[in-house]
């Protein structure tokens, strides 16, 4: 009997230490290969989307039609990861001992930062290279090259020739980015010669709204996941007010950030990762209980999208309520599944191939403007079939390149950091 005590009290014990690691250890595998997956799959959906004769359930669902495909679910995939990391990189901060108005003044930078290059990023439909000085291939070229040598970050341990280096490249970089700011014209709808605007922010635009606003509620109520999971019910309220005429008495702000969806539905979905990355700091209970616990969530967000559902569809482009709660819920299963393997199974190999980019995820976001805009300039996209299957062996070629070039700078550890 003394021994089956024994036994359950090293048991416990283990499971507290195991806990202890995920939230104590500076990078969680699991995030990082489940990062690095999401980015493998949107890299190959956006080079994929523009070949034609491909079935429907590779691209993006119709605006038109409720529903959604597999391709649908990669943007709330961003949105949940960026959730599940904020609790876990706040937490290590103040753990560190670093000042609040340090922490409060580098999410204002990173959220300024995300803003920025989201706006560049969606002004490429815009440039035109008849009423500006450089053709758009190698303005959009230069534009991403130089974000990527601003962004460069140096490590903690790097030598002072590296990081002079690296100094002079962002140097450098900020004063080409700048030039080219100057130097951007486009045509609007009316033909008008315009310069650069944000007729919506892009992928990391608004990523950084949502971020924004729930890094802040993290920093208000921390551990208190009911506080949060009430401010994450107010954010669908928002998104449904907004839906319905309640928000317009904001007018210019409404015009400038859609509030319903930026501080709604997409907010929501970080989220909920969030509360899962709250659920990982929890060194009280052992790896298996989170596991069941983000099942049960997972479960949880799946059937509330499904009874909103008449409400507004499953809609991506309008960012419905209960598409959010439906693809929230696919996420959250999928890193259960992904934290299970990793975390408790130990198996890690199978996913090894995918830490480095899950590590460098900015950089594999931007990088494929680079990729595609060398061919265009090079004159080599010949050699990419835009139509059924050797279409979509071109995406996969493509983003076997841009997979590979992340994974080298990431072993060289050359990474992009906001």
């Amino acid at each position: 009997m003394n021994t089956a005590h024994q036994s359950a009290s090293s048991s416990k014990a283990g499971a507290s230490a195991a806990s202890s690691v995920v939230s104590k250890q500076s990078r969680l595998t699991s995030l990082d290969i489940f990062r690095g997956l999401v980015i493998l799959v949107m890299t190959f959906v956006n080079f994929l989307s523009p070949v034609k004769s491909i079935p429907g359930w590779a691209k993006h669902m119709p605006e038109s039609v409720d529903g959604f495909t597999f391709v649908d679910v990669v943007f709330p995939g961003f949105l949940f990861i960026v959730g599940v990391a904020i609790p876990l990189a706040l937490q290590r901060r103040i753990d560190r001992g670093e000042a609040m108005r340090n922490i409060i003044a580098s999410i204002f930078v990173r959220t300024a930062g995300l803003l920025f290059v989201g706006v560049v990023m969606v002004n490429k439909g815009l440039y035109s290279g008849d009423v500006a000085w450089l053709s758009r291939p190698l303005w959009y070229l230069l534009a991403m090259s130089s974000i990527v040598l601003f962004w460069i970050h140096c490590p903690a341990n790097a030598s002072t020739l590296r990081r002079r280096v690296i100094r002079t490249l962002q140097v450098s970089a900020a004063v080409l980015l700048a030039i080219l700011l100057i130097l951007f014209r486009g045509k609007n709808a009316a033909s008008q010669t315009v310069w650069m605007q944000h007729s919506w922010w892009g992928i990391l635009g608004m990523i950084g709204w949502a971020y924004l606003i729930c890094s802040f509620s993290w920093l208000a109520f921390r551990r208190n996941s009911a506080a949060l999971l009430g401010i994450m019910g107010f954010m669908f309220a928002l998104y449904i007010g907004g839906r319905h005429g309640a928000l317009n008495w904001l007018g210019p702000v409404q015009n400038f950030v859609n509030v319903g969806i930026m501080f709604g539905s997409n907010s929501a979905t970080v989220m909920m990762g969030l509360l899962v990355g709250n659920l990982l700091l929890n060194a009280s209970i052992g790896l298996g209980e989170k596991v069941r616990s983000m099942l049960l969530l997972a479960v949880a967000l799946g059937v509330s999208g499904l009874v909103l559902r008449p409400l507004h569809g499953f809609n991506k482009s309008a960012h419905t309520e209960s598409y959010a709660l439906i693809t929230g819920g696919i996420c959250c299963f999928l890193f259960a599944l992904v934290f299970y393997l990793v975390e408790v199974r130990r198996w890690q190999r199978w996913g090894g191939f995918l830490i480095p980019i899950g590590q460098n995820a900015l950089f594999a976001y931007v990088v494929p403007g680079i990729v595609g805009n060398s061919f265009i300039l090079a004159g080599s996209t010949a050699y990419l079939s835009d139509t059924g299957v050797a279409g979509a062996w071109s995406a996969a070629l493509l983003t076997a390149l841009v997979m590979l070039m992340t994974t080298v700078l990431s072993r060289m550890d050359i990474k992009l950091k906001l």
